[in-house]
């Protein structure tokens, strides 16, 4: 949404940044994305192999998913209209 010349977050977009830092924060830190993204440009110069960058990623994350699937409760917000066109 802008306001003033800024974005500013939705009430859904704010719900969906809280969540993923509760549950997810090895994910959304930028030190592990700035590491992701090195592993993947080495991934495509062919210099680590993709298996092995994708099960060192998922398998934490599958443990963390699972957990988050549990305790993370439905949220239900109404339906933004916008006039934008």
């Amino acid at each position: 949404v802008m306001e003033n010349k800024r974005f500013q977050p939705t009430e859904l977009g704010i719900i969906v940044d809280t969540l993923l830092k509760e549950n997810f924060p090895r994910v959304v830190d930028p030190n592990f994305t700035a590491t992701m993204e090195e592993k993947l440009d080495k991934i495509e110069e062919g210099d680590v192999d993709w298996v092995v960058t994708v099960r060192d990623f998922y398998t934490p994350f599958s443990a963390e998913l699972a957990t988050a699937e549990k305790s993370i409760e439905r949220v239900k917000i109404d339906d933004e209209v916008s006039d934008v066109k």
